[in-house]
């Protein structure tokens, strides 16, 4: 029991988009799908409410980068977000992985691809040192941002997300960890 508990817990933790070490994943051709699964409309809607609000463009929206289940093999990519020669782009996730985790770690890697496909964004692997603890400093992770840090301060990584600005994000986190002492 205790090697299934590590194993789902190295799966979550390691979890990681389908762009690793590379800033965007170029595909030939055209893209798969042409319209978003339903399953995300309400994350594209947040995404969108969220971008309006950070970058103040009330016209702020993801535009036509459809989003939908895809089976992306075996290993750690659990989505990606792909560029295609003809200049469209997609987001692809794989379902097994969403049917299995919650909603914060669903939403890190969702908000995680569409940093990628919509706003344009490459991994940044920095991290943030609170004591003796470490955090990522950003959505764009090459690892996805685990659901209870993600949860807790979600508003300070959509400012990252949207500004790079880590300000904020970096105060919560030294809050946090000086009131959980």
């Amino acid at each position: 029991m205790k090697m299934i508990i590590f194993a789902f817990m190295a799966i979550t933790l390691f979890s990681s988009c389908g762009l690793k070490l590379k800033d965007h994943n170029q595909k030939e051709g055209t893209r798969e799908f042409d319209t978003t699964d339903p399953a995300f409309n309400s994350y594209v809607q947040k995404f969108e409410s969220k971008g309006k609000t950070q970058t103040g463009d009330s016209n702020f929206q993801v535009g036509d980068i459809p989003i939908n289940f895809k089976e992306l093999g075996s290993g750690d990519v659990q989505g990606v977000c792909n560029e295609y020669t003809d200049g469209t782009k997609e987001i692809l996730i794989k379902k097994s992985w969403w049917d299995s985790v919650d909603e914060g770690f669903r939403e890190s890697l969702l908000f995680h691809e569409l940093g990628h496909c919509r706003l344009g964004r490459t991994h940044n692997d920095d991290m943030i040192q609170v004591g003796s603890n470490q955090y990522k400093a950003s959505l764009m992770h090459s690892y996805i941002v685990e659901s209870p840090d993600y949860t807790l301060h979600q508003n300070d990584y959509f400012r990252e997300l949207f500004t790079q600005d880590r300000t904020t994000l970096v105060n919560s986190l030294s809050r946090t960890t000086a009131n959980s002492k």
